[in-house]
């Protein structure tokens, strides 16, 4: 979604379309070590002049009831659930 308009990049989420993960029931990330889910800008930050942070934009990962088990968590991005949303770090 990084578009170069001139001389700078603009961040554009259009559509529900630019989610990362669309589930439409149940999402199940069940890891034995770590789940990292990040968003990260492809360019280096000095390189974009003025943006929105992450959170202004969408949800990254939608669905009806989400559950992410693992012994490390890293979320970093935007996550939005209907119905129930369960989060399990046995560790971190």
């Amino acid at each position: 979604p990084f578009t170069k308009i001139g001389s700078h990049y603009e961040f554009i989420v259009d559509s529900a379309s630019e989610y990362m993960i669309k589930a439409g029931n149940n999402l199940v990330l069940d890891f034995k070590d770590s789940i990292a889910l990040e968003r990260k800008f492809p360019f280096l930050e000095k390189e974009i002049k003025k943006y929105r942070r992450i959170s202004d934009f969408e949800s990254t990962i939608l669905a009806k009831n989400i559950l992410l088990n693992a012994n490390n968590l890293n979320i970093s991005l935007n996550l939005k659930s209907s119905n129930s949303l369960s989060v399990i770090a046995n560790k971190n």
